[in-house]
């Protein structure tokens, strides 16, 4: 199982293929798709990645209680917004709707 592994990893063990190498066309996408949209929600998230089990790993920084070690991973996903509504009730309380290309996301938010 392990020299498997070891072979699908392969193609990554190479000097050119970096993170920036891998990404650049998803990123080159998404501007592309983004610059025809006239509204794209950016919803992100930061998560800690705890690795203070990984003695040996080097070039990670402190976490949490400043005890743990490991990374900030921000993730940030790109929603094409479909339609947006209002509905007010006659409270004068106003809920803004958002459909977006995604089918299970769909959000409401309540202004006051």
């Amino acid at each position: 199982m392990q020299s498997r592994a070891k072979k699908l990893a392969a193609p990554l063990d190479e000097s050119d293929v970096t993170f920036a190498a891998l990404m650049q066309p998803h990123w080159l996408q998404t501007r592309r798709e983004m610059q025809e949209r006239s509204v794209i929600l950016l919803i992100q998230d930061t998560t800690e990645l705890d690795l203070t089990h990984r003695h040996k790993m080097s070039g990670i920084g402190q976490i949490g209680d400043k005890k743990g070690r490991g990374l900030l991973l921000q993730t940030v996903l790109a929603v094409v917004v479909l339609a947006t509504w209002d509905i007010c009730s006659r409270k004068s309380k106003c809920y803004t709707g958002i459909r977006s290309h995604l089918p299970y996301l769909e959000m409401h938010h309540q202004e006051r």
